[in-house]
């Protein structure tokens, strides 16, 4: 099999060679010819092209801040509090969700241009209050996508929840990442996602006496480009 070294220069004359076992025919050979170069300062690639990592897209992240969204109008979540701690004055937006009762917060963003349409995975950041015994809470999440002309009033896709423990009162506490979320309708760059997240109390691990209260939640997703 023949290989080819191509080798570029600053001078601009560039050596071709053949580093491999067999020959080139003149008709039946062709050479396709990638514009991905290194000028010393900048990679530059093909409009659209991506950098991948072993074989594989990279994934990034983007930040859903409780400031973002907003208590469903129906069993929606305790509404935005910002909560200043006594010693040293930090302030957080938080969202309580109740104990007893499943409560819903939503937030609506657009998807970057560079999103590959896959799979997603979130995690809840939270914190909590006093309470003497029992700390598990169970946290959901669901999410539909939207192109141009689609009707908003559809069914979500398919909660993915995550438990987590937490103990402290007013400690940080992050949960691990959910299993695959995958969105409803055909999620791709560039279209608006709406995004739902719950506490469940009826989940048997969920015994945690009081407010649960969510600061952020992070999605992780895919990208098949290197630029939006």
């Amino acid at each position: 099999m023949a290989e080819i070294d191509w080798r570029d220069t600053p001078s601009g004359g560039d050596t071709i060679a053949n580093t491999g076992t067999g020959s080139f025919e003149e008709m039946a050979d062709t050479i396709q010819v990638f514009e991905t170069f290194y000028d010393g300062t900048d990679i530059y690639l093909n409009t659209g092209a991506n950098i991948l990592v072993n074989s594989v897209n990279p994934r990034k992240t983007i930040v859903l801040s409780i400031a973002g969204g907003h208590p469903s109008t129906t069993s929606g979540a305790g509404i935005v509090q910002q909560r200043e701690y006594s010693v040293n004055k930090q302030s957080l937006y938080i969202a309580g969700f109740d104990s007893s009762t499943k409560e819903y917060y939503e937030w609506a963003i657009i998807m970057p241009t560079s999103y590959d349409g896959g799979d997603m995975y979130a995690q809840f950041h939270w914190t909590h209050g006093s309470t003497s015994t029992n700390f598990g809470v169970c946290f959901g999440i669901q999410m539909r996508a939207y192109t141009d002309s689609d009707p908003i009033d559809q069914a979500w896709g398919t909660a993915k929840e995550i438990v987590d423990t937490g103990g402290t009162t007013g400690d940080y506490y992050v949960t691990s990442k959910t299993t695959a979320i995958t969105p409803a309708g055909s999620p791709a760059g560039g279209q608006l996602l709406l995004i739902r997240a719950y506490r469940d109390p009826a989940n048997v691990s969920d015994n945690m006496a009081i407010d649960a209260d969510l600061i952020a939640i992070t999605l992780d997703y895919g990208v098949n480009s290197y630029s939006d």
